[in-house]
């Protein structure tokens, strides 16, 4: 997704390229007001990958892991489950291995 430059061998980064094929991939509802800008005199997030991916992970990333994770860990109850299923979904946020005896 990026051009040959002839002149001077190297390949230049097409940043506009780049955002068309995230924006095409199916990121839902979210991208369509920058579809519609494609192929237009104003390119959406100005050609610039780094606006570009400041915008979708300002969208689609957690803002805070910690705090999502302590959220999950909160909400884990054992239930009819047993024991060992309830450490297993305990340990798959928290990263332990806590011994069965």
């Amino acid at each position: 997704m990026n051009a040959w430059n002839a002149s001077n061998n190297r390949w230049n980064k097409d940043e506009p390229k780049w955002i068309r094929a995230i924006l095409n991939l199916d990121t839902c509802t979210w991208a369509l007001p920058y579809l519609e800008k494609i192929g237009t005199i104003n390119p959406p997030f100005a050609g610039s990958w780094t606006d570009f991916k400041t915008t979708f992970e300002k969208h689609f990333m957690l803002l805070s892991t910690t705090q999502s994770v302590q959220d999950v860990l909160k909400a884990i109850r054992q239930g009819t489950h047993s024991v060992v299923e309830y450490m297993s979904k305990f340990d798959q946020y928290t990263g332990q291995n806590w011994a069965v005896s």
